[in-house]
């Protein structure tokens, strides 16, 4: 998410969606590990610095199903599942999400250019001598 009009912006790679079942004996935790906690984080960064939820643009990528490949790529299904955190808790602030690339079995390697919002995606290939299309 950035604010280009004031050249910053925030990124994370959360890899479950729902901290709570984590948060233990009053324990915090790590906020960037989860998509309900990264989002809120970096929402209260940037409105610290007093920037508008109205004036973020939002662009939101991966949700692959990562290692699992096969029957097990959807086993879990914890991509779509990140996927479906991401659009309740940009929802819940009115934040929709200009620009997606989600999904499947392929990770993603991203370039973000914090203070433009550009960002570069690549589609990373399987090693496992799946097809290189």
């Amino acid at each position: 998410m950035c604010a280009p009009h004031r050249l910053i912006g925030a990124i994370c790679h959360a890899f479950l969606p729902d901290s709570a079942k984590f948060n233990v004996r009053g324990k915090d935790p790590q906020v960037c590990r989860f998509v309900d906690t990264a989002v809120e984080s970096m929402l209260a960064s940037l409105m610290r610095l007093r920037i508008a939820p109205e004036d973020l643009v939002v662009k939101v990528f991966g949700g692959a199903s990562g290692i699992m490949s096969g029957e097990r790529c959807n086993l879990y299904d914890i991509g779509g599942r990140n996927l479906s955190a991401v659009q309740e808790r940009l929802a819940d602030h009115g934040i929709r999400v200009a620009r997606s690339a989600t999904g499947g079995c392929r990770g993603r390697k991203l370039l973000f250019l914090t203070h433009t919002g550009d960002v570069w995606v690549k589609t990373l290939h399987k090693s496992n001598g799946e097809d290189r299309s």
